[in-house]
């Protein structure tokens, strides 16, 4: 098995919350900082892992505190080898920032190693703490599950509001 594939479907879950899949309303404070709310649904963040040629299918469901992925992946280009992979990711805000973790995966329907789920953490986790650095203003402070919607909370700081 490719264990590239799974992170990098897992990635994209993870960045995605941050990118295209999100819709987000932003408000101005009193203080001059900025509300931003970002409602990702579990129809988007689908049709953004879909994006990926490999991806045959993909269906998620978004339960309390994470998401639940099944993929269907295509390893050539006609077809004829199609894998599935199911994993369960937590989201979470931890010191302001996002977290997601594998909490379990299968691929093919046989448990993928604790060691690798491990080593996958990881490395989520060194890429998510990167694109934190990129935006040292923003400070996530809630993740809640509505329905089929994953909804974020950030605060952004701006001059106006540091100087208050």
């Amino acid at each position: 098995m490719n264990g590239r594939k799974l992170l990098l479907a897992t990635a994209i879950a993870g960045t995605a919350l941050i990118a295209g899949a999100c819709s987000i309303d932003v408000e101005r404070n009193p203080d001059g900082s900025f509300q931003a709310t970002g409602t990702l649904t579990e129809a988007s963040l689908a049709a953004e892992m879909e994006r990926d040629a490999r991806n045959e299918s993909v269906e998620l469901d978004f339960a309390a505190g994470g998401v639940i992925v099944a993929a269907v992946e295509r390893r050539d280009d006609l077809g004829a080898q199609v894998n599935t992979v199911e994993f369960t990711a937590q989201v979470g805000a931890v010191g302001g920032d996002l977290t997601v973790q594998v909490t379990e995966a299968t691929f093919d329907g046989f448990p993928i190693p604790q060691r690798w789920l491990e080593q996958w953490n990881e490395e989520l986790a060194r890429g998510l703490r990167q694109a934190a650095n990129e935006h040292p203003d923003a400070t996530l402070e809630t993740i809640s599950v509505v329905g089929d919607s994953m909804v974020f909370e950030w605060r952004l700081e701006t001059d106006e509001s540091r100087d208050d």
